[in-house]
């Protein structure tokens, strides 16, 4: 999903009165039980998920509003491909 598109479900939901987060996470954290979440929202609706994504995972990031979340985790995949992709 393109945070733009994540981003303008935001202003639906708030008119609707749902709180909306946009939570990412990896799966090689899912599979060893150390989740990382980047999240995005309004920081009311991070704190208010924060509880529940704490039993999940270890590492919660509020990375802005609705959308930054998923922008970070385009961000660290393109590094993260990139430094596996580089010669020695």
């Amino acid at each position: 999903m393109h945070p733009y598109l994540v981003a303008s479900l935001y202003p639906i939901s708030h008119s609707r009165q749902i709180r909306f987060t946009n939570v990412l996470t990896g799966v090689i954290g899912a599979k060893s039980g150390t989740l990382s979440f980047l999240v995005g929202g309004t920081v009311q609706s991070f704190q208010l998920s924060q509880p529940i994504l704490a039993q999940m995972g270890q590492r919660i990031i509020h990375c802005g509003l609705s959308g930054a979340g998923l922008g970070a985790k385009i961000c660290n995949n393109v590094s993260n491909q990139s430094n596996s992709s580089c010669p020695l």
